[in-house]
């Protein structure tokens, strides 16, 4: 493996995270609005490492496994007097 191969998955893989945490973003702030910051950092990180890990396969499901879970809980009730 020469320096431009090693170049390019650096890259690669650099992309692919930068675009499964700026998609992950969605579920993190839905949950941040529910009070549930910390499912919606669990839901940011899962994300971006099964886009850099994985691809698609990987990520599709776990962002719509989080999308779906963070949308079905209660607000906490902090958030409801609020």
């Amino acid at each position: 493996m020469d320096a431009y191969d090693i170049s390019y998955l650096i890259s690669y893989l650099a992309t692919r995270l930068f675009i499964g945490l700026l998609l992950g973003l969605i579920p993190f702030f839905m949950a941040k609005k529910k009070g549930r910051k910390g499912l919606g950092t669990v839901a940011l990180v899962s994300s971006g490492i099964s886009l850099m890990a994985a691809g698609v396969l990987l990520f599709l499901p776990v962002w719509i496994m989080f999308n779906i879970i963070i949308s079905l809980k209660k607000p906490k009730e902090s958030q409801l007097s609020a």
